[in-house]
């Protein structure tokens, strides 16, 4: 399987903070984008930062579909988001 550049680093990312949330990955993954500081405002209140986790949620969901990552939130033990053996070996 080939993977981009950027696939490595989030694989990185998740080698280096195994357990790691999404909200926390997009942080890391992209530091300086808009969504990261820009407020969302519905009917729930106000929230700064729901974008960027969102989309790293989605970014998150996409490597799993590769079966590169898997969410450790439907275990009882792990929380987060671990890299599969695939992800170690492409690591």
């Amino acid at each position: 399987m080939r993977l981009s550049e950027r696939q490595i680093q989030a694989m990185k990312i998740i080698q280096e903070n195994p357990g790691i949330t999404a909200r926390r990955f997009g942080e890391m993954f992209w530091p300086d984008h808009i969504s990261q500081r820009k407020a969302s405002n519905n009917s729930y209140g106000c929230q700064y930062g729901k974008a960027g986790w969102l989309m790293a949620g989605s970014y998150l969901g996409k490597l799993r579909k590769k079966g590169i990552i898997r969410n450790g939130f439907a275990l009882i033990s792990e929380t987060g988001f671990h890299l599969t053996g695939k992800g170690i070996d492409l690591c």
